[in-house]
């Protein structure tokens, strides 16, 4: 990243480029392509246990 002069990494979240944006000072920012798929895929696993009723955490709250 010295060669680049960058400021900022742009990752798709994976442990290493964490990793390397805390050893080299640099911001580290997710891409926006995976952080939409990644909230969509939790969206539709959420969604589905709700459905079906396996997700007691609604019944906690009274809902």
């Amino acid at each position: 990243m010295e060669a680049t002069e960058a400021d900022v990494l742009v990752s798709d979240d994976a442990d290493a480029f964490k990793k390397v944006s805390d050893e080299t000072g640099r911001a580290h920012q997710v891409c926006k392509s995976h952080v939409r798929r990644n909230t969509d895929a939790l969206v539709d696993e959420l969604s589905a246990l709700i459905r079906a009723s396996q997700d007691p955490s609604l019944d906690v709250v009274g809902v």
